[in-house]
């Protein structure tokens, strides 16, 4: 039963590979993490009808436009005790459910999610160009949750990227951090970093073990905004 559940991974990623292949969006990472994927009809580089690659590609869009809304309104007003009206960053929270190899963390914290995909080259270097997608990104934390195969998996393929650090949580859980940089590729003057805690759970488990996990092992505040 497991491998057909994890095999699901496969065909995700396969599918939105193809999808950037027919020039629908780009993503730099897909490439990377296609290695030895074959999904349930064990096909490594199939091509899927156009109208799977359409629906592929809506789904990009509506979720990384939700992700890009949720992330940008993470101000919040407040009065001082003069009266005063200020703005306060505000801490906020993504959590992927079934997550797979999706890469969705890595674009938000290069910047790429920010970009057009549709038109222009993308360079996953320059991860600092643009100030308030900077600011939103250094507010939100990524929570990623999938089968432990799944997750040894993506940390494998995650530990051969340049520019990451990868740390251990708990038994089966580990954190990723991006640093942010200006587009010269400079640090900031201050270290920030897009943060994702990769969490390995079988979802046909508990949900309530789960969330208590997230809360006790891996930082997540159930008072915050999450999405």
């Amino acid at each position: 039963m497991d491998g057909p559940v994890m095999a699901t991974a496969d065909d995700a990623i396969l599918s939105k590979w193809s999808t950037t292949q027919s020039g629908y969006y780009q993503d730099p990472f897909l490439e990377h993490f296609c290695k030895g994927a074959t999904g349930l009809t064990q096909q490594k580089r199939r091509r899927p009808p156009p109208i799977i690659q359409r629906g592929t590609h809506a789904r990009v869009c509506v979720m990384d436009r939700c992700i890009q809304s949720f992330s940008s309104s993470s101000q919040t007003k407040y009065t001082t005790a003069t009266g005063e009206h200020d703005d306060e960053p505000q801490q906020r929270q993504v959590i992927i459910l079934g997550a797979g190899k999706d890469t969705s963390f890595l674009r938000h914290a290069h910047g790429i999610l920010w970009q057009d995909g549709t038109a222009g080259s993308i360079d996953p270097s320059k991860n600092g160009s643009n100030s308030p997608p900077l600011i939103a990104r250094d507010r939100v934390t990524w929570y990623e949750v999938d089968h432990p195969f799944v997750m040894e998996s993506k940390r494998k393929l995650l530990s051969e990227l340049p520019n990451l650090t990868i740390e251990d949580e708990d038994t089966d859980g580990y954190v990723v951090r991006v640093p942010h940089h200006h587009d010269d590729g400079s640090a900031g003057e201050e270290d920030t970093f897009s943060t994702c805690h990769f969490v390995a759970h079988d979802l046909r488990q508990s949900v309530q073990s789960l969330l208590e996990r997230l809360v006790r092992s891996h930082g997540l505040q159930t008072e915050l905004p999450t999405l």
